[in-house]
């Protein structure tokens, strides 16, 4: 009987409980869907490519993303001056009405999925260069 008891009161707690977990994962996927599209974005305009091309995978995320003041701006941040591809972490500020709120490290990894030109055939020493020696791939 006390089994049964203690089963039935771990039914009633999580009944209890689940709710208030669903509304905090609620609260925080808008904003983790801006610093996603915010990330996307600065990579975007740093590379000079399209969206659909970069293919950007969010490695490590911080621990708490929960923040009390509402998000008005997103800016993203890289430590490095050059561009680069592969695994690097980025730096978010959230701000509100231009007073930082956090700035939170984000780990991605970065890859560039653009059309090139190769070679179709090897190319010998001296031969004349034409155009269909070559592939776009």
């Amino acid at each position: 009987m006390k089994a049964k008891r203690l089963h039935i009161l771990g039914v009633f707690f999580l009944l209890l409980l689940l709710p208030q977990l669903g509304s905090a994962a609620r609260s925080n996927a808008p904003l983790t869907v801006r610093i996603r599209k915010a990330v996307v974005a600065y990579f975007a305009q740093t590379f000079g490519t399209a969206e659909k091309e970069l293919k950007v995978s969010f490695v490590r995320w911080p621990k708490q993303l929960q923040v009390t003041k509402p998000v008005t701006c997103i800016e993203v941040s890289d430590q490095h001056s050059r561009k680069r591809l592969g695994y690097q972490t980025v730096w978010v500020e959230l701000i509100n009405h231009g007073r930082r709120i956090r700035n939170l490290p984000v780990s991605v990894q970065v890859a560039l999925h653009k059309p090139v030109w190769v070679a179709a055939q090897r190319i010998a020493f001296r031969r004349r260069i034409d155009a269909h020696m070559f592939r776009k791939e």
